[in-house]
């Protein structure tokens, strides 16, 4: 095999899945060779079914051929921060996705917190991945089921970012003062926060640094308020003043969406908790067509009877005019999935 030319080695791989092309890259030296692009382009790694500690070598070997890298692990005596320390070589790496649980402090099984650290440094090297990184997911859960504090605010501030995923922190104004050189520097279009509280002096800080943000995704929950560590810092907010921030991205902003979640124990789950939605009571966004209408000024009769019924409840028909208004300063929404009362409850509203 090893007379083909090099063009069928790449023909054969480049029709092939990825167990073919492992397959293929044991029977000699060329295909081993010419696979190897192609096996490590796009790497998962669950650590409950692996030996994780002699992998992580094999990726520091062939980093520099990694594009996307995720690393799963629900062991709670296990980082996957770990790869940290192997990620100096990864000039193309454009995805990064950590699931696994955390802890604020180092322990006897696991260095948590300098692992943690690691990452955070990394992110704030000049390295390759400064120019190339294009997704970014921490999803952490610490092993007593709380969230954990956000220890930099460097992840908001990764120019090139274009989708940061976060879950299960806790982020207050401190852990997200973001420079105001580095405001509205970022390629950041996509931000979920979900499994998180996220207070709303954060939320400010973080949408300050994007250019033209265009899904926002929050999923609060209220009992990640506490930590053994300390408190975070009650605030008052208005509605108004949601919408005000939302307005720096007014010509991009394209989907919003804002959702209470609760913890609830389950024995079954990885570290024995998991979360659902909190229940959805009146959506200030019903459907497209409300605010395509309003933009355009048309009315029917069917709509004049709709208003009608909703002088019979003031505060319902308050709710819709607020929406309309902030709906038509927004020219790119298509979607807005939130409740009235969740959002004044979330921003402790002293209107409310």
């Amino acid at each position: 095999m090893e007379s083909l030319s090099e063009e069928v080695f790449m023909i054969i791989l480049e029709y092939s899945d990825q167990r073919t092309q492992a397959a293929l890259s044991q029977t000699c030296r060329a295909f081993h060779r010419i696979t190897l692009p192609f096996l490590y382009k796009s790497v998962c790694i669950q650590a409950s079914k692996c030996d994780f500690e002699n992998v992580l070598p094999t990726i520091g070997k062939y980093s520099n051929l990694i594009h996307s890298l995720a690393i799963d692990t629900n062991r709670s005596n296990l980082s996957p921060c770990r790869v940290a320390p192997y990620l100096n070589a990864t000039a193309k790496l454009q995805a990064l996705a950590l699931y696994g649980g955390y802890w604020m402090w180092d322990g006897e099984d696991e260095r948590w917190a300098t692992l943690e650290a690691d990452l955070y440094g990394f992110f704030t090297l000049q390295t390759g991945i400064q120019s190339n990184l294009r997704s970014l997911t921490l999803d952490r859960v610490e092993k007593n089921g709380q969230a954990a504090f956000l220890q930099s605010p460097v992840v908001f501030q990764i120019t090139t970012l274009q989708k940061l995923t976060l879950r299960g922190f806790l982020l207050d104004a401190s852990s997200t003062a973001i420079e105001a050189r580095l405001h509205r520097s970022t390629d950041l279009t996509i931000l979920v926060i979900e499994r998180s509280y996220l207070a709303f002096p954060a939320l400010r800080n973080i949408l300050h640094a994007p250019r033209a943000l265009r899904r926002l995704t929050v999923s609060h929950d209220r009992s990640y308020g506490s930590h053994e560590l300390g408190f975070v810092d009650q605030h008052e907010a208005r509605l108004a003043e949601l919408i005000d921030v939302l307005l720096l991205h007014r010509n991009s902003l394209e989907e919003l969406n804002f959702a209470e979640e609760d913890m609830i124990y389950n024995e079954e789950a990885p570290f024995g908790y998991s979360w659902q939605k909190g229940s959805q009571r009146d959506s200030i966004y019903a459907d497209l067509s409300i605010i395509e209408d309003d933009r355009n000024g048309d009315t029917d009769d069917e709509d004049d009877e709709d208003e009608d019924e909703e002088d019979e409840d003031e505060e319902d028909e308050d709710d819709g005019d607020d929406f309309k208004v902030y709906a038509k300063q927004f020219p790119s929404l298509r979607h807005w999935d939130c409740d009235v009362d969740g959002l004044r409850i979330y921003l402790n509203d002293p209107e409310y």
